[in-house]
């Protein structure tokens, strides 16, 4: 049994040194191609991705979980905040989320879908609850509330201090006005 053990650490401990080399060349190949999303701390296992010429960026204050994914043109102002499982996607056209705003867990934010391929825009202050679904296009401004499980249709415009309660879905091309709660 010990010769067994010992061969079961032996085994853990030489894939391990071949996945943290692999990390390092990695790390190492991205900040040749002048790319320095490895240079994040909190971004090891690199959940922020470019794609192709469009990078993620974040301010030093920045948190995104190790499982959260955001991919391409991406912008986290300073005090921002994404939580596990989230994707944020800026493929299509750019996705900017504002100061000490968070994504809660298991949110998808993509930029697909606007008839203008307009951005999406996340003011100062907001917090989107677990589960959301943000579409192409929306523009949600500051200190706005979005529900968990919430959808949010393309070009949808939520203007400051409005809140949509937990599983609302609102249609494309929508305003939810300012100090309103939505609970459709």
């Amino acid at each position: 049994m010990a010769i067994v053990a010992s061969i079961k650490r032996i085994t853990h401990l030489v894939g391990y040194s071949f996945r943290e080399t692999a990390v390092a060349l990695d790390a190492f190949g991205l900040r040749m191609a002048g790319n320095n999303v490895a240079d994040f701390n909190f971004c090891r296992q690199r959940n922020m991705m470019p794609l192709y010429d469009k990078k993620p960026e974040a301010a030093a204050s920045v948190f995104v979980d190790s499982s959260a994914d955001v991919i391409g043109d991406v912008t986290l102002a300073q005090g921002a905040s994404v939580w596990p499982g989230v994707v944020i996607r800026g493929d299509a056209a750019a996705v900017s989320i504002g100061e000490n705003s968070n994504v809660q867990d298991d949110t998808v934010i993509n930029s697909w879908g606007s008839k203008n391929e307009s951005p999406v825009t996340v003011g100062n202050n907001v917090t989107i609850g677990h589960g959301a679904i943000i579409g192409g296009g929306c523009s949600i401004a500051d200190e706005a509330f979005i529900g968990m499980n919430s959808v949010i249709g393309s070009d949808v415009v939520i203007e400051k201090h409005a809140m949509t309660a937990a599983g609302a879905v609102i249609p494309d091309g929508a305003t939810v006005p300012s100090l309103s709660l939505i609970h459709i």
